[in-house]
């Protein structure tokens, strides 16, 4: 039976560029995703990486940005946290994410312990921290 007081009950929406930037290719990106996605997952959480559901589509499929983008801002609106990885400040698609994560309240993230201790800081004012799985601070 899952802990209702477990990390991995927090989904994860993870942000970033996908597109090529600054010297830095498409693939590049997407392991940059897959990276930061490994570390959310390993440190308890459940994650959701557009840039793993949908990667390389573009080559294959007959949809537009706006439609990935739509796609990917439903998702989001699912989402209890967004994680942003490095060089979200240089991606269209992450600052709307980013933008959009804002307006309807969900807490936006660069660090691993600052998720940490944010969802910490959740379970103390919930008065659960003798069923929490992880420390403030932990990495």
């Amino acid at each position: 039976m899952n802990d209702p007081f477990s990390k991995r009950n927090v989904l994860v929406y993870v942000a970033g560029p996908y597109s090529a930037y600054e010297g830095k290719t498409r693939n590049e990106n997407i392991e940059d995703a897959r990276k930061t996605s490994v570390m959310l997952w390993e440190a308890g959480y459940t994650v959701h990486c557009p840039h793993l559901n949908t990667a390389k589509f573009d080559d294959f499929c007959d949809c537009s940005w706006e439609d990935y983008i739509n796609g990917d801002l439903v998702i989001l609106g699912r989402c209890d946290v967004m994680f942003l990885f490095v060089g979200w400040k240089e991606s269209k698609g992450a600052l709307i994410e980013a933008y959009v994560a804002q307006e309807r309240g969900i807490p936006i993230f660069t660090k691993i312990d600052e998720l940490n201790n944010y969802i910490v800081g959740i379970y103390w004012s919930c008065g659960n921290t003798n069923r929490l799985k992880i420390t403030r601070g932990e990495k």
